[in-house]
């Protein structure tokens, strides 16, 4: 998705667990983003376990609306969890997740541990970020 604000071209991307699985396709993404920066273009990248909703339009576009969230952020239904992230990838799932708002933050470190009691933390998490959940 792409659109122009106050002139400049934001595109947005919707990133699946591919994107923290496969060590190519976040070199792919990592030239892509390089891309856009050399062009002047910003690039959103919204992660499949972080919903929209009034505090991601703000903190990722900041726009304001009214938006009525009917699934919360986080690990809730999906079982890709960081255990099954390479190497690449659980270094961003870590980037990511220290640049949310505090509220979504929460949500998904919430949603871990509610996973990491029904699967084991060992499947949830890699040893790298169980303390996520301690």
């Amino acid at each position: 998705m792409a659109f122009r604000q106050n002139g400049s071209l934001v595109l947005v991307e919707y990133d699946g667990d591919e994107h923290y699985r496969d060590s190519l396709k976040i070199k792919a993404d990592r030239e892509k983003s390089q891309l856009a920066q050399e062009r002047q273009m910003q690039l959103v990248r919204v992660p499949y376990w972080v919903q929209l909703d009034n505090v991601t339009l703000r903190h990722y576009f900041g726009m304001t609306a009214k938006i009525e969230q009917d699934f919360p952020h986080g690990f809730i239904t999906t079982k890709l969890f960081p255990a099954s992230f390479c190497e690449l990838g659980i270094e961003r799932f870590r980037t990511d997740l220290n640049g949310l708002p505090a509220q979504v933050h929460d949500a998904v470190i919430k949603s871990l541990r509610e996973r990491s009691e029904e699967y084991g933390v060992q499947y949830v998490l890699p040893s790298t970020l169980r303390h996520l959940v301690d």
